[in-house]
């Protein structure tokens, strides 16, 4: 009926939390657990092949001659996936609630035109103990792909959805977002997506994951790189909505130039670079910078 779908490396502080999470879910039906381990250099594996020998017909741990990356590996996992519904659980996440997929795989079969079903999470500061929550009070217990372009608001340790994607765009791999470009892929030909206000998992936010790393005007410009091939990918068909999100970014990136503009006691600009990005991403032309950015991660333009 469902498939669990976990990506791991150098996570053996977690990992087992993650499983037990995974393994006390209480269900009127079978699921299994398919994990892709990237070749981690730690204890990670082992701790999973303990895992494995106690529960060998519910834990399968894909082979791995050699580390493919978080996106290959995350796109080969869920492509391992047989169930007709696919929860995630990234090996540093875990879920807090023993009724978790019963939940939602009952408002799925329940409801046939929705396509996701998610919930509200806890997210923990590792560095300093607090937490708040994923989502607010008013967050709309129903939303679609037009929603979803506007913004992103699913915890990737939430989702459980139909497992209907069975060939993924090239350029899926090359996206940095690629929790967001899977939640758009799932929902581009229609679909809802039902929302649980319970608080069933925590995602950790601790400065060993990816997405703890700051590049500066980096994560706009692959937000970019992200809508384009959306865009391309359904045939304009959110192209309206898209290029409303995208002028969004394009603003965010022009503050943030203006924040690097620097001048000297005297009142003379000394970074001029940064004042010519500002003017171009002011008047909506980021195309010479997007050009620039797609050249220096080796990306292909749409």
């Amino acid at each position: 009926m469902l498939s669990v779908c976990i990506i791991t490396y150098n996570q053996e502080k977690y990992i087992a939390q993650t499983l037990d999470g995974i393994l006390m879910q209480h269900t009127n039906f079978e699921f299994d657990v398919v994990i892709g381990e990237d070749c981690s250099t730690d204890n990670t594996k082992n701790i999973i092949l303990q895992y494995a020998s106690q529960y060998p017909d519910k834990i399968k741990l894909l082979p791995s001659t050699h580390n493919f990356g978080v996106r290959k590996n995350f796109e080969q996992t869920l492509l391992a996936c047989t169930g007709k519904y696919i929860a995630i659980c990234e090996g540093d996440d875990y879920w807090t609630d023993i009724n978790k997929l019963q939940k939602q795989v009952d408002f799925l079969e329940a409801n046939e035109d929705y396509k996701i079903c998610f919930h509200n999470t806890a997210i923990v500061y590792e560095d300093t103990g607090k937490s708040e929550n994923a989502n607010k009070q008013e967050q709309p217990i129903t939303t679609t792909m037009i929603d979803l372009i506007d913004h992103w608001y699913m915890m990737t340790c939430s989702m459980v959805f139909k497992n209907e994607l069975k060939v993924f765009p090239t350029w899926f791999t090359k996206a940095f977002n690629t929790d967001y470009a899977l939640q758009m892929l799932i929902m581009g030909n229609g679909g809802k997506i039902g929302y649980l206000p319970d608080v069933m998992a925590v995602y950790r936010k601790h400065n060993e994951g990816e997405s703890a790393r700051t590049w500066g005007a980096d994560p706009y410009f692959w937000l970019l790189f992200l809508f384009k091939n959306i865009d391309a990918t359904f045939n304009k068909k959110y192209h309206k909505q898209i290029q409303i999100r995208e002028k969004e970014i394009v603003g965010i990136l022009a503050s943030y130039y203006k924040t690097k503009i620097t001048t000297s006691s005297d009142g003379i600009m000394t970074n001029a670079k940064n004042f010519v990005r500002f003017c171009f991403m002011k008047l909506y032309i980021p195309g010479l910078y997007y050009s620039k950015f797609l050249k220096q991660k080796n990306l292909k333009s749409i």
